[in-house]
């Protein structure tokens, strides 16, 4: 029964990410009618009608191109503010460390890290946000039998698990993109957890992806959103209402 349960789970992970690539392809279409920058008109207006409600001052943002895009910004303040994550570690500085930033202002609980490769991105950013921003270079080396970037090492983050991991960094790759995430999903990720993939249109992200879930057995439930870019959730029990965001 476990074989078959596993197939089955095989199956529709392989239908959720070819359905975001078949999102892709699709984009040019999608533009010239208008219908993706009117979702992300649609998110964008939840995300300051909500600010609004709770008196939640936001820094300026400009997702546009390939920073962090309105639906996933609206994916992070749901997790936060209504299903209750609070321990927060996003991989790769921009747009999304920003509203981090702003949530953590107003949530002294909330505990933010966020980990760039960038040097002078990293200082940057740093200058703008109060919460903690390490910054790690990448160098060729093995992980899982396969040589991707990865960070040198992930030394700051010593015994620290969090239950909300964004990926959304380093930079991406044709193949096995993000491929260093997978340390740190292994070592640090909280019994109860949701994780955001970026760019999970991506064949690249995808790898990624699959390698996780494997990882877990395929036992983790999943979902996925679709705007300007994609985003893949993986979540334990804890966070069954990412499934409907």
């Amino acid at each position: 029964m476990h074989e078959e349960n596993v197939k089955r789970r095989s199956s529709e992970l392989d239908r959720t990410l070819r359905r975001l690539r078949l999102w892709r392809r699709l984009q040019p279409m999608f533009n010239l009618t208008g219908a993706l920058h009117s979702r992300e008109t649609f998110f964008q207006g939840m995300i300051h009608q909500s600010a609004s409600a709770m008196d939640l001052r936001l820094p300026p943002l400009y997702p546009v191109q390939s920073a962090a895009n309105y639906g996933l910004l609206y994916i992070l303040m749901r997790a936060i503010t209504e299903m209750g994550c609070s321990r927060v570690l996003e991989l790769g500085a921009g747009q999304t460390t920003r509203f981090l930033g702003a949530l953590q202002l107003q949530r002294p609980e909330l505990q933010v890290t966020t980990l760039e490769s960038d040097k002078e991105w990293h200082e940057r950013v740093s200058k703008i946000v109060s919460h903690t921003v390490v910054h790690r270079r990448l160098i060729r080396r093995r992980i899982e039998g396969i040589e991707v970037d990865a960070y040198v090492d992930i030394e700051p983050l010593k015994d620290q698990k969090f239950d909300l991991i964004l990926i959304d960094g380093p930079h991406g790759s044709r193949r096995n993109s993000r491929w260093t995430s997978l340390e740190i999903l292994s070592d640090h990720l909280a019994d109860e957890f949701l994780v955001i993939f970026d760019d999970a249109e991506r064949i690249g992200e995808q790898d990624t992806i699959r390698r996780f879930m494997q990882s877990r057995g395929l036992d983790v439930e999943f979902s996925s959103a679709k705007g300007m870019k994609c985003q893949f959730l993986a979540f334990s029990p804890a966070f069954q209402a990412a499934k409907f965001l």
